[in-house]
């Protein structure tokens, strides 16, 4: 057998030859081992010359520290499936709770449950102008989606959704199975002033009511104006400019299901304050709405509604 071929003998070798003041730089060329390695074996020799130094030894660590539990096991697929989390979110909840997971062992962890991931494709970051108010009430967004199909109920569902620009606080979503009209608006932002003051600015589209039609100035910009509020439009064929709102169209339609919601306002009123006051977005460094817009801590436990989905 050569020796050369045999590690317990290279060790002993090496470690002899070290002690004989022999250049390490030269020993790990001679042998092709580490430099790294040869100290290590000094070391280990150094503290028992008689016990058996050169034998490899485990690599496993001496504390597993962030140790997933079964209770934290278990709290990170209730976030998933229940409460409708991604990653970053659940880390971001549990960082709230004192505990600091990574994104790989949450991401593990759902994965020996046999989650899957929610994004089929990979995302590409467009570069956007993007925009956002410093304080509350300076701009609200508002739109309406619609008409959409929902299959479980067998009708078209028109969705307006109001949101302030720099919290993403949801100020408003409302239901509705018939085209909204100018009124109901009107109505709604009414409700709206009473319980978060009335904004600065208010941002649409050119939907028809909010556009006047065959010039002029639409009886919604009068009625804003009277309230003391600037009335925005984006540019045609620009739905970019009102993005914060757009956006959430797709997160209230996809997460209903995803919480296994049904499409009506009583439910739609239990998302607002799910949305608001527990979920961390990521919009905003992962902050809750509420947190921004009214200084309001994040809710540990939500709506009995929906925490009984799990």
């Amino acid at each position: 057998m050569n020796p050369n071929s045999n590690p317990t003998l290279i060790r002993k070798r090496v470690v002899k030859k070290a002690l004989k003041r022999t250049p390490i730089t030269h020993l790990a060329r001679r042998y092709m081992v580490s430099r790294k390695f040869i100290y290590t074996w000094l070391r280990r020799y150094r503290e028992n010359p008689k016990g058996k130094w050169w034998e490899e030894r485990s690599r496993r660590p001496r504390s597993i520290r962030r140790k997933v539990t079964p209770q934290i096991r278990e709290k990170i697929i209730k976030l998933r499936r229940a409460y409708g989390l991604n990653i970053m979110q659940t880390e971001q909840w549990f960082k709230r709770k004192g505990l600091v997971l990574s994104h790989t062992t949450i991401w593990k962890t759902l994965q020996q449950e046999g989650e899957q991931p929610w994004r089929k494709k990979p995302y590409k970051k467009k570069a956007r102008k993007r925009f956002e108010r410093p304080k509350p009430n300076e701009l609200w967004q508002l739109d309406i989606k619609g008409p959409f199909w929902v299959e479980e109920q067998g009708q078209h569902l028109y969705l307006l959704t109001v949101i302030d620009d720099h919290s993403r606080f949801l100020l408003e979503s409302r239901l509705y199975t018939h085209p909204i009209s100018q009124q109901e608006i009107l109505t709604r932002l009414q409700h709206c002033f009473q319980l978060y003051s009335r904004p600065k600015q208010v941002l649409t589209d050119n939907g028809a009511q909010f556009h006047a039609m065959r010039g002029g100035t639409s009886t919604f910009t009068r009625v804003l104006a009277q309230e003391g509020i600037k009335h925005i439009r984006s540019r045609f064929f620009h739905p970019e400019t009102c993005g914060k709102v757009e956006r959430q169209h797709g997160t209230t339609v996809r997460e209903l299901k995803r919480l296994r919601l049904r499409y009506c306002n009583a439910d739609l009123r239990r998302y607002k304050d799910y949305y608001n006051f527990f979920r961390p977005h990521q919009g905003i460094n992962l902050q809750t709405p509420g947190e921004r817009f009214m200084n309001q801590p994040p809710k540990d436990i939500l709506p009995k509604s929906v925490t009984d989905l799990s």
